[in-house]
């Protein structure tokens, strides 16, 4: 008996369905470049999300991930649903380190209180990706896109 197949779906489903799970992730697979032009992958909590173009994190000026970036802006993430078959997605981007106050205080949250003084504390920062290409998988079928 011949293994059943799901269809394809249309652009715009799957445009849908990946900005779905990525707005249902609070975690991800964040990986950064480090010095040795290697990959470096941690999880990090899903700061806010812009769509499928933008995702924000907040970040530790000292941490490793910091130095990473403020040498190479390349950067992924990567969330899944693991309640299905298989539902991921990988987004390829480069990210940047932010330290403006007005930015760091729009997107503070008093459960950071735990590791910083307040949004002015010269350790907290904010990380903001912007994705270059999708990479949506649903069962058996990959989608490759540019958001």
């Amino acid at each position: 008996m011949a293994a059943a197949h799901s269809q394809r779906m249309s652009e715009q489903q799957v445009y849908q369905c990946a900005l779905e799970l990525l707005e249902s992730s609070e975690e991800s697979y964040f990986a950064t470049i480090d010095l040795q032009g290697l990959p470096a992958i941690r999880g990090m909590m899903i700061w806010h999300t812009e769509g499928l173009q933008k995702v924000w994190f907040a970040g530790l000026a000292s941490s490793r991930k910091i130095v990473h970036l403020r040498h190479s802006a390349a950067a992924g993430i990567y969330v899944w649903d693991g309640r299905q078959k298989i539902r991921a997605l990988a987004l390829t981007g480069n990210a940047l380190v932010v330290t403006d106050s007005a930015v760091k205080r729009r997107f503070w949250r008093d459960s950071l209180f735990t590791y910083y003084t307040g949004p002015d504390d010269p350790e907290y920062c904010i990380i903001e990706f912007t994705t270059r290409e999708c990479d949506f998988r649903q069962d058996e079928n990959s989608y490759v896109f540019v958001p």
